[in-house]
């Protein structure tokens, strides 16, 4: 009887341990699950989609996701950095309502060229959640936010700030976006423009700083309605 006490014991110990172990690996799982979740009802628009055409939407979103995932793992240094970055985008998403692929797919792309000019993740961070602000402030739609994005990522890629990015393609849609950069400069308006003609604004030194003046120059507060599904509807801005 002792011996089969002893022996229970030693397995109820073991399976605890086990417990405890394998505890980290389903969080994991589980976060990733959230993950897939949130970027197929965030991008997947049920409304107006007929039920033939139903799966096919969901193969499509499936596909996208897998996309997007993979770009943000590749430009990860490590399974940890993919989990905060991960985590990162999906608060990010949650919070302000944009489309989780979108922001994961931009991101990639914005943090390739920013560990490439030597811009930590933390800045990078303070950037990317500056311009979604942005973004959602101004009640960009699905396609602009996109192609804000893509500004973005092209400035930093391409090393300097031009008019092409700035004016035309992010400040038609975030008019504040070249009065935060002037600041972000200490110049005029005009006299930024002769800077962006001579090519004298460096991405990876100016883009933290026009991410703070971002941020400094909303005299508004966002006007957000909150969903029961748990999505984000903008109504417009308040004056502060």
């Amino acid at each position: 009887m002792a011996n089969g006490r002893l022996s229970f014991s030693i397995a109820l110990n073991l399976a605890s341990q086990g417990f405890k172990q394998g505890a980290a690996q389903v969080k994991n799982a589980l976060r990733n699950i959230q993950y897939q979740v949130l970027g197929m009802a965030s991008a997947l628009g049920l409304g107006g989609i007929g039920l033939s055409n139903l799966v096919s939407r969901f193969v499509d979103v499936a596909r996208e996701t897998n996309r997007a995932r993979m770009a943000l793992r590749n430009i990860s240094s490590d399974s940890a950095a993919f989990g905060a970055n991960m985590n990162y985008l999906t608060n990010l998403a949650q919070q302000y309502g944009q489309n989780l692929n979108t922001l994961t797919s931009n991101f990639s792309r914005f943090s390739a060229a920013s560990n490439a000019a030597g811009v930590g993740i933390k800045e990078q961070q303070e950037i990317y959640s500056s311009v979604t602000k942005a973004i959602t402030a101004f009640g960009l739609s699905g396609e602009e936010a996109n192609l804000t994005f893509m500004a973005l990522g092209q400035m930093m890629a391409k090393g300097k700030i031009s008019s092409e990015e700035l004016r035309r393609q992010m400040g038609e849609r975030i008019p504040t976006a070249m009065q935060a950069m002037a600041n972000a400069a200490g110049v005029s308006i005009q006299q930024l423009d002769k800077m962006l003609k001579n090519g004298d604004i460096y991405s990876k030194d100016i883009l933290p700083k026009f991410a703070k003046e971002l941020e400094q120059g909303k005299k508004y507060a966002l006007r957000l309605e909150w969903k029961p599904d748990g999505g984000v509807s903008y109504i417009g801005l308040k004056a502060l």
